[in-house]
Order: C-alpha cells, then structure tokens, then sequence
C-alpha cells in the first residue's frame, strides 16, 4: 500500500487512508466487484471498473485464478452473518433500511453487526463491545447489503472495566 493511502490498478483508485501504508494487501476481482484483503479479512469491497482485459493482465503480471466462491450462506438458513456499518451521531446503525439503537458511545465508529438468531451482537472486529435483542426478520436479514458469512465469534475483551463516577459536590 503506498503512503498517500490510495492504491491504483489497472485504472481503477481505491482509497483506503494512510494510517494502512505498507501494509500488504491482496486484491480479489472480477467484471462484477474488487474486494481488497489484508491478512484475509476483507477491508473493502467496491463494484469493479475492471474489464475482462484487465483481469487477464493481472493474471499474466503473477495473479492467481482462483475457484469461484459457493454462494455464502444467508440468514434465514440458520447461519450467522455480519455486515459492517457506520454509527451515525445518534448512536444508530442503518439495517435493512431502517435505523436501530446501539449506543451513542459508538458514534462515528465503523463495528461489525453479527446476527446470530434472535441475538445481534456488535464488535470492532474481534471484541465484543454489546450484545442487543435482533430486531430484523429472517426475510429482511436476508435482503441485508453487504452481509457475509460469519467469521468467529467476537469474544468480550479481558481488560477490567473501568468505570468513572462523579464526586458529589
């Protein structure tokens, strides 16, 4: 990745910020999306721009052709999925086009929204931060854009909680 953040390929930019400068990224493509990986947890995935000329030059600059993927599981078929979303000022996530109450501690921050049955679990990856009742049906978690197959569990994090109280005055 080069230190301005944005990485070119064949024509097409993909910005992904500085902070991730020298990081080394894998590209998975083809004519329909581009999703970019680091250490194989995917950190975007974008419509691609690439052209079928485009993918066999890549294949022919040391690319790997790879199997195509089984279409994932979607919810409603018993597996659990995640999706990422932003927290908006209010302390809202966006889900099947409605908004939903997670906490406004969260706000501005990019989670992982994992459903798994009736339960909605939120995490920064790998930490859990809060586990709230599911509010979607199975048919609207299966419409839910962006959602994948769920990765492992997030465990909660073994650091003591600290909490900070008031002195009356």
């Amino acid at each position: 990745m080069p230190a301005s953040g944005n990485l070119t390929v064949c024509g097409q930019q993909f910005w992904l910020g500085t902070h991730r400068a020298g990081l080394t990224l894998t590209l998975r493509a083809d004519a329909g999306t581009v999703e970019l990986l680091a250490a194989g947890a995917r950190i975007k995935k974008v419509p691609s721009r690439l052209t079928i000329q485009h993918l066999r030059q890549l294949i022919a600059e040391g690319g790997t052709r790879i199997q195509t993927a089984a279409v994932p599981a979607r919810p409603g078929t018993g597996e659990a999925v995640e999706v990422e979303r932003i927290v908006n000022a209010s302390g809202l996530v966006s889900l099947g086009g409605r908004q939903y109450p997670v906490g406004s501690p969260f706000a501005g921050r990019r989670l992982t929204v994992r459903l798994e049955g009736a339960l909605l679990h939120l995490s920064d990856g790998s930490t859990l931060l809060r586990t709230l009742p599911n509010p979607l049906t199975e048919d609207e978690a299966a419409r839910l854009r962006d959602a994948r197959p769920a990765g492992p569990a997030p465990r909660p994090s073994t650091e003591p909680v600290r909490r900070c109280r008031a002195r009356p005055r």
